[in-house]
């Protein structure tokens, strides 16, 4: 928020943002000043990458005394200069006065709308720094929040990878019990049927990328420029394999630790949102 006079008026002007995965801008304000919108669009667009943001333009009075006053005399002058040019005769009252006023004037008349232009783009540029500050402030603990979610990603990769190399042995044993319960064990057989069913349920490609990805958000996290967008395509993309390792595992263990990242992915998407 900023404050300030211009010329006779007292202009308050205040700029807020929420979420958004582009960026969009709206004014609210008096009529005279919505053509200031196409420059405020473009001067939030130098700034900031995305958000929603709502700027509010407010006239919250203006120094009554001396606007009565200055009202007044251009009134009368427009009333003297109608008695010259029709050749009338006569006094001109108080009266007459305030009733030109209230037909030709208004107190938005005496500050002309381009003359306040500018200082007015000062006063958004001064609530902008002030905008930025603040996500500045929210982005320390957004980075903070994110360290921790990604730290907590990788102990359930190493979960779930440690959970897939039993299951190979598992497989195997589980086809051992089988032919026994017939009496006979064909060996090779259940070599073959074993690393078919652990092949089936490897994960081992898709842990790789998941790391990779985690690994990428880590170092993004770190950049200067803006990565929001960045954020959503590897958000994205570790939901494809988590999607494919919960697919391919049969297993309590894995499921469970697939649901769980999941679930923290979720909210790391919903987080990065207010991300540039």
């Amino acid at each position: 928020m900023a404050r300030g006079k211009i010329g006779r008026s007292h202009i308050v002007v205040e700029a807020r943002s929420v979420n958004h995965r582009y960026c969009e801008v709206s004014l609210r304000c008096p009529s005279r000043f919505a053509t200031l919108e196409a420059e405020l669009t473009r001067r939030v667009r130098e700034r900031f990458s995305r958000g929603k943001f709502d700027l509010f333009l407010k006239e919250e009075g203006t120094d009554r005394e001396e606007v009565e006053v200055e009202l007044a005399k251009r009134a009368h002058g427009v009333l003297k200069r109608i008695q010259s040019e029709l050749d009338l005769k006569g006094p001109i009252t108080v009266s007459d006065v305030l009733t030109c006023r209230d037909v030709f004037f208004s107190h938005n008349s005496l500050d002309d709308t381009e003359t306040m232009r500018r200082p007015i783009l000062q006063l958004f540029d001064r609530a902008f720094d002030g905008l930025t500050k603040m996500r500045e402030r929210e982005g320390v603990g957004v980075f903070r929040w994110l360290q921790t979610r990604l730290r907590f990603l990788t102990r359930l990769l190493e979960v779930i990878e440690r959970e897939s190399v039993k299951r190979g042995d598992q497989y195997r044993r589980r086809l051992e019990a089988k032919w026994k319960s017939v009496g006979v064990i064909e060996e090779k057989r259940v070599l073959q049927e074993s690393a078919l069913m652990a092949e089936r349920a490897d994960v081992t490609e898709e842990v790789v990328r998941l790391r990779s990805h985690v690994k990428e958000f880590d170092r993004q996290t770190h950049q200067k420029q803006p990565v929001g967008r960045k954020f959503d395509f590897l958000a994205q993309e570790m939901g494809r394999e988590i999607n494919t390792i919960g697919s391919k595992s049969q297993g309590v263990r894995i499921a469970h630790q697939v649901i769980e990242f999941k679930s923290e992915l979720e909210k790391i998407r919903e987080q990065i949102q207010n991300v540039e």
